[in-house]
């Protein structure tokens, strides 16, 4: 449950390794229904990046680390200056070895359903509505 649905950004920031991407979104990043309940960060654990063809959010790789069976690759994601918000980073986990090196630009993506947030001030989960259910 801890690590499946973590209730605080805090505790979704130490449970798994490594653990879970915490960032503020970039505009278009936040479902309306999400985005209308109170200002928001983004959570989404780096086995749930992948990389994509040209689909995605563009981002530059800082460095790579081989695990043997995985390589988890940090990326800096584009700066959004009318939001104040420099550029930040996400780390993906990969399977294997990759030919990426460090500088090079990539395209990231996700499964909407991989994504959690929370609330930014508290920190606190923030579940999207269930579609069909009226509050």
């Amino acid at each position: 449950e801890l690590y499946n649905t973590p209730e605080t950004a805090f505790t979704a920031s130490f449970i798994g390794s490594p653990p879970m991407n915490i960032f503020t979104p970039l505009p278009g990043m936040v479902p309306d229904s999400v985005q209308a309940q109170a200002p928001c960060l983004m959570g989404i654990r780096p086995e749930n990046i992948r990389i994509s063809a040209g689909r995605g959010l563009a981002a530059r790789v800082t460095a790579l680390e081989y695990l043997g069976a995985d390589t988890l690759i940090s990326c800096r994601i584009p700066e959004a200056p009318e939001r104040n918000l420099g550029g930040q980073t996400l780390i993906a986990a990969v399977k294997g070895k990759t030919g990426i090196g460090v500088g090079e630009t990539l395209t990231l993506e996700w499964d909407e359903d991989a994504v959690h947030y929370f609330n930014r001030d508290s920190g606190l989960r923030m579940d999207p509505p269930v579609k069909g259910r009226q509050a």
